[in-house]
């Protein structure tokens, strides 16, 4: 009696791991190939400052670990805002923008 009931949980236990580990080896990963297009690093303030250095130092290394170019654009608060500036654009890249906040 005792023999059959160890068997039996084993059994249990085993269809358990495989009835949930199947379903999880057989999903791809969604982000294996992501970011597949350039990136651009828009940056809410003028060329040769601060952030734009910061921008230019950080930019080469991200794009050596990623695999992807990153195109660093400095978009001048007066002339036109970095939102407006991303929702105009037609999808084809990752944005990350760098602006400054205040009230």
């Amino acid at each position: 009696m005792r023999l059959t009931t160890t068997i039996r949980a084993a059994s249990i236990a085993a269809y358990a791991i495989a009835m949930f580990a199947a379903p999880a080896a057989a999903q791809t990963d969604p982000a294996a190939g992501y970011p597949n297009k350039p990136i651009h690093f828009v940056l809410g303030f003028a060329a040769g400052g601060g952030t734009d250095l910061l921008a230019r130092i950080v930019g080469p290394k991200l794009a050596e670990i990623l695999g992807q170019a990153v195109i660093i654009e400095n978009a001048i608060p007066e002339i036109e805002t970095e939102a407006n500036r991303i929702v105009k654009q037609p999808i084809q890249s990752a944005a990350l923008v760098l602006d400054l906040v205040s009230s």
